[in-house]
């Protein structure tokens, strides 16, 4: 699935890698954001060939043991690659990949088989894509201003996307 992904990637000019990168990180903070959960800033570093190219600098609570704020941060989690999903068609890149991965061990430690964390892992992606559905012009239009200064923080995130929010 990555070499899937980091093809699609190198076909991709300098611009519609920064859009795409954009848009995931809107799309975290967006549900970071709905979710009241903290964050201190988003940010991209639109260069293909770095390690980490985008971040939302979230406040995630370290309680892994309670399904419900499990659940919250799995809507954190999945959001940059359902953004993107939504947008492309297809959620393929490096950080997309450790994002769910990320959720999937989170899911992990509160289920009981494996079944049951594939349906808590179904269950949240719906529900991220649903909210993002929600307030699309939301995370479209924080992806705009982050185009535009690559850095924002948490309190300015939040005026962006107060003028747009539905929830």
């Amino acid at each position: 699935m990555l070499n899937a992904g980091q093809g699609i990637l190198n076909d991709m000019n300098s611009e519609e890698w920064t859009y795409r990168l954009a848009i995931h990180e809107a799309g975290h903070a967006i549900s970071c954001f709905l979710n009241g959960v903290g964050f201190d800033f988003v940010k991209i570093m639109p260069h293909r060939r770095t390690k980490r190219c985008g971040l939302t600098k979230a406040r995630i609570a370290t309680d892994t043991t309670s399904p419900t704020k499990t659940h919250r941060d799995l809507l954190i989690l999945l959001a940059g690659y359902c953004a993107e999903c939504i947008k492309f068609g297809n959620g393929f890149k490096e950080g997309t990949i450790r994002d769910v991965e990320k959720a999937y061990c989170r899911a992990l430690g509160v289920t009981s088989s494996e079944k049951e964390c594939s349906q808590f892992m179904r269950d949240a992606r719906d529900n991220t894509e649903k909210l993002l559905n929600n307030n699309w012009k939301s995370v479209e239009r924080l992806a705009d201003k982050l185009i535009e200064k690559h850095y924002i923080t948490g309190s300015e995130v939040i005026e962006i996307i107060t003028n747009e929010t539905i929830i």
